[in-house]
């Protein structure tokens, strides 16, 4: 028992952060406690804030694995998971729960871990966000602008909503009126791959708005920070949609053969990638 006990302790030491992880606790503006992990780095290599999906966390494999190995090559790497109305949410949020969060909230929370980061750091900040995490932080730096950032890096970007039927057309009318009304009214709507989505109207509003048109406007908007970073398998992606970005000045690294979640061996190429998009310019 004792040498299992030493050899457990051994393995411990030579995994990559382990020492130097730490929990990371704040209150938001909503009163919940969230949290995220900390990895703190050299002091000359950059600060980085990594963001998850919709409705994930900061253990989610995609965002996880490439914290690790940014980590290992010295970065420090601060990894939140967006409370979505929950104190200290440690599992991804099922699409049949209660959403009371907005994009709004989400964004005010990003805010206060990018302020935490940057202060801890003494540096700006290279934001990166993979899927709908890539809606957040574009809504950060249109709300509250570019200060603290040097970089921000878009992975498997996709919009919530794009060629809407009729069902979520009268869903956006009806939530239209319901807010005209006064009322704010819980309903069962869809969003993103959520079939049964039950949340109020403006919260729902406030995501289901990022249509293509949007997220385009805003990527462009912000072109001259931001590098998109997209696999060549990720069928949430048009072709035309890519050459419409590229078009309008937008910086795109493809890597052939992935899917939107870069797993398998592709975890590989999305790290080294980014290296060398973290590469002085």
């Amino acid at each position: 028992m004792e040498k299992t006990l030493k050899i457990f302790i051994l393995i411990l030491l030579f995994v990559p952060g382990f020492l130097n992880a730490q929990e990371v606790e704040l209150e938001t503006a909503e009163r919940y406690i969230a949290t995220a992990s900390f990895l703190g780095g050299e002091a000359d290599k950059q600060a980085l804030l990594i963001l998850h999906g919709f409705l994930q966390t900061s253990n989610f494999s995609t965002v996880k694995r490439l914290g690790d190995t940014l980590h290992e090559a010295g970065h420090s790497v601060l990894s939140p998971t967006l409370s979505l109305g929950l104190h200290r949410r440690k599992q991804s949020l099922a699409c049949e729960a209660i959403h009371t969060h907005s994009i709004h909230t989400d964004t005010d929370e990003i805010k206060q871990w990018i302020d935490w980061m940057a202060k801890k750091t003494g540096q700006k900040l290279t934001l990166i966000g993979h899927s709908s995490g890539s809606i957040t932080l574009l809504n950060y730096l249109d709300t509250y602008g570019s200060e603290k950032i040097d970089k921000v890096i878009l992975i498997s970007m996709s919009p919530f909503s794009d060629d809407i039927g009729a069902v979520e057309e009268q869903n956006v009318k009806w939530a239209h009126e319901d807010l005209k009304r006064g009322y704010d009214s819980l309903y069962t709507f869809r969003l993103s791959y959520c079939d049964t989505y039950p949340s109020t109207s403006s919260a729902w509003l406030s995501y289901q708005q990022w249509n293509q048109e949007k997220l385009s406007e805003l990527t462009v908007k912000y072109s001259n920070l931001i590098q998109v970073i997209m696999g060549t398998n990720d069928d949430r992606l048009s072709m035309e949609w890519r050459n419409l970005l590229q078009s309008k000045g937008v910086k795109i690294s493809f890597i052939e053969g992935a899917n939107h979640f870069f797993d398998q061996s592709y975890e590989f190429d999305l790290s080294d990638t980014i290296e060398s998009l973290l590469e002085p310019d």
